[in-house]
């Protein structure tokens, strides 16, 4: 069985990674994000306020990539069988397992390739799952690299931007967006382990 929270990790991650979508800690409505944004700029002429946002976008769509990553190395090891249990070594189990996320994955994949499963094909589906994992990392290591160029080059354009205001920008993406994040990944995290 499929639930349906299992189903909103992955929504959630695409959702954030939208580029034509700002979560709400970084909109020009938050007066927090405003107050933040009015402090780094002080003495700056050249930079402005919707600069300001982007890079923090830029940061957040990092940030929640980096924890897709990993959430995924999880699903990956669970497929695998790999993840650690202290009594492991005493029992000789297969220990592979297929998280309700991973199993929402593949349905989606076989739907979307009119593919059905048989026990005769286990072995391909539990190959295919991996590749599927793997071809995820992959593309999301790709979008990682891609923000992080795009950060680095919006940077850059900034002749006042220094490593202080990076700093403030990327404290307060940490506190009210990826810290968030991060909470409710490590209790899917746990939940997967020690399903």
């Amino acid at each position: 069985m499929i639930g349906s929270n299992d189903d909103e990790d992955d929504t959630t991650f695409e959702i954030d990674m939208k580029k034509d979508q700002t979560p709400y800690y970084l909109s020009l409505n938050n007066k927090l994000f405003l107050r933040t944004s009015k402090d780094i700029l002080k003495s700056v002429q050249t930079i402005t306020i919707n600069d300001i946002q982007q890079i923090a976008i830029l940061m957040h769509q990092i940030g929640a990539l980096k924890i897709k990553i990993d959430q995924t190395n999880i699903y990956l090891k669970a497929v695998t069988g790999t993840l650690t249990e202290p009594e492991s070594d005493l029992i000789d189990v297969d220990r592979r397992v297929w998280p309700m996320q991973v199993q929402s994955m593949m349905s989606s994949k076989r739907e979307s390739n009119s593919v059905t499963t048989t026990k005769s094909n286990h072995e391909n589906t539990q190959g295919d799952c991996e590749n599927l994992l793997h071809q995820r990392l992959q593309e999301t290591s790709q979008q990682i690299q891609g923000f992080e160029q795009e950060l680095t080059e919006k940077k850059q354009t900034f002749l006042e931007f220094t490593s202080t205001m990076n700093d403030a920008i990327q404290k307060y993406v940490q506190d009210y967006g990826i810290k968030s994040m991060e909470l409710t990944h490590n209790f899917k995290k746990a939940i997967v382990s020690h399903d």
